[in-house]
């Protein structure tokens, strides 16, 4: 299966990086390009995410305290600026950064997290690939060739420390994990699978860039992490049916070929 899922990748016309591993019997299966440096897009938010309830895992920030957008934090098609609320708690824009993916709350939640204690987390995490250097849609600080970049290896390795309890407790990382569930984007990993799965994910894209990892918690206990990152892709279409045709082929391989 993985030699034909080798082939298949290298038929496909981008620059597609590949991590597979399976959680329940801790067993890396499949790696491509898994330690290329990719722009992490919105997959970077996890780790925003991750930092802001580590914080309050420790009793230093309160996920409930409310606090007011700051102007210049605030980007095009935000749905929590649409919403206009005076005021919101901190877990609410959490919500928000996940399962919508957007932006304002994104950026207003950086400066709450701390740019340089997220990049704590990923040292202390051991991942070294992976940096923090801008907010969302700092378009002149990209121009610039600061960029948030990440390995298809070390987000999958985020995601197994959350998913293994390894930055907090349980009761902690129940709260990541059930917002992970609700992240409303399934038009990659999921795009062809139809089967009732649960799947803690977080998508991410840029022009010619898509990206998308998940755990795939499986009816009989099992689970796996894939984590797929596509770059130099013609379209974002295009990208998400690569990510979607890798995804299906390793579903396939967990379920026994029974869809």
């Amino acid at each position: 299966m993985f030699e034909k899922l080798r082939n298949e990748i290298e038929g496909m016309n981008a620059d597609i990086s590949v991590y597979l591993k399976d959680l329940t019997k801790n067993a890396v299966l499949f790696e491509y390009n898994a330690d290329k440096q990719k722009p992490a897009a919105s997959t970077i938010k996890v780790p925003v995410m991750t930092e802001l309830i580590r914080q309050a895992s420790k009793g230093a920030l309160n996920l409930d305290k409310t606090v007011k957008l700051n102007r210049e934090n605030i980007v095009d098609f935000s749905r929590v600026d649409v919403i206009n609320k005076p005021e919101y708690s901190i877990k609410e824009l959490m919500l928000w950064m996940i399962i919508a993916s957007d932006n304002t709350a994104t950026n207003e939640l950086i400066d709450i997290a701390g740019m340089s204690n997220v990049n704590r987390l990923f040292v202390n995490a051991g991942l070294q690939n992976t940096a923090l250097r801008r907010k969302m849609m700092d378009f002149e600080a990209r121009a610039k060739g600061l960029d948030n970049l990440t390995t298809a290896r070390d987000m999958a390795m985020f995601f197994e420390k959350l998913y293994r309890n390894e930055f907090f407790e349980r009761i902690f990382t129940d709260l990541a994990m059930s917002i992970l569930k609700r992240q409303r984007s399934r038009e990659s990993l999921m795009r062809y699978i139809c089967d009732d799965i649960e799947l803690a994910s977080k998508t991410g894209g840029l022009d010619n860039i898509e990206n998308d990892v998940g755990i795939f918690l499986l009816p009989d206990g099992r689970a796996y992490i894939l984590s797929v990152y596509v770059s130099d892709v013609e379209t974002s279409r295009l990208g998400e049916e690569y990510i979607g045709r890798i995804s299906l082929e390793v579903y396939r391989y967990f379920v026994g070929g029974n869809e």
